[in-house]
């Protein structure tokens, strides 16, 4: 059985790394329809059995039930790796055959395929990692079992996750997966997104938003 775990940050207090482009209210609307992208692409996967959103409260509750998906739902936010350790905790009663990936909430051009292909032929005790595409980071992590290893998202986690991975004695695979590893966290990133010009959910939102409007500039400084 394959858990996918995504935790989900506060929507109003997203994207902090984009306000000096995007206004408070345009990061939470961009936060919630990447989301929804990426649940679109785990909820279509072949290989996920059950799907969890990790949050605070109940803010995303909606988008959720939209997509037939649980919240389990932290006391408090701590941090990424918090709220990792706070699901896979949650799974214990099955964490004796139950393997998990986790992934961000924030990777709109995700694909079922991409998924399965994260979790495809694992037998046994398996890390695989899928990096951020400067290689620094990590956009998605397969555990087999679900608590093979902490979690270790932040500054250089896919080395970390390696490190971590290798000292346990547990096998180590890295794919790379270029939908997986496209976040968006930056105005650069968002400058990329916009180029793609793809059809999803978050696009869609950004382009009735007029935020990709030709007179739109990357260097403007919202209120």
């Amino acid at each position: 059985m394959v858990t996918a775990l995504i935790p989900v940050k506060n929507t109003s207090q997203a994207k902090q790394r984009l306000a000096p482009v995007l206004a408070a209210a345009e990061r939470a609307g961009l936060a919630r329809a990447m989301l929804r992208d990426v649940l679109g692409a785990v909820t279509h996967a072949r290989s996920i059995d059950q799907i969890f959103v990790v949050a605070e409260n109940d803010e995303v509750a909606g988008i959720c039930a939209e997509y037939g998906v649980s919240i389990l739902q932290e006391t408090a936010n701590r941090g990424y790796n918090h709220a990792v350790a706070a699901g896979v905790k949650a799974l214990s009663p099955f964490q004796g055959d139950l393997s998990a990936v986790i992934l961000p909430s924030d990777i709109p051009l995700l694909t079922a395929w991409e998924v399965d292909q994260l979790v495809a032929e694992a037998q046994g005790r398996l890390v695989r990692i899928a990096p951020s595409r400067d290689g620094m980071g990590t956009n998605g992590l397969f555990l087999s079992p679900a608590h093979a290893i902490p979690s270790q998202f932040g500054l250089n986690s896919a080395r970390r996750h390696q490190h971590v991975t290798e000292q346990s004695g547990i096998p180590c695979e890295c794919v790379v997966l270029p939908g997986l590893a496209f976040d968006i966290d930056t105005p650069n990133d968002l400058r990329d997104f916009r180029a793609l010009r793809s059809d999803t959910i978050a696009g869609g939102f950004l382009r009735q938003s007029h935020i990709f409007s030709s007179s739109f500039e990357f260097e403007r400084v919202q209120p």
